[in-house]
């Protein structure tokens, strides 16, 4: 395993390696090429079956130019 120097938190980094890892879990198994909403739902299954806790599609302003969209 390729292991990068971080100043992360221990835990935080275990996080972010198991977020991550379950983002090429769902890749390998569906590939490329499926429509958003098929990966966004099989990511949450894949963190929920890894006891990672998450909050889908959560809302926050945006703003371009100044302007909220």
């Amino acid at each position: 395993m390729l292991k990068v120097s971080t100043t992360l938190p221990t835990e935080l980094e275990e996080v972010v390696y198991r977020t991550i890892g379950a983002g090429i879990a769902v890749h390998r198994a569906l590939g490329p090429g499926l429509l958003e909403q098929i990966y966004v739902r099989a990511v949450s299954i894949e963190l929920e079956a890894r006891g990672l806790p998450y909050v889908a599609e959560r809302q926050y302003p945006v703003y371009y130019r100044g302007q909220l969209i």
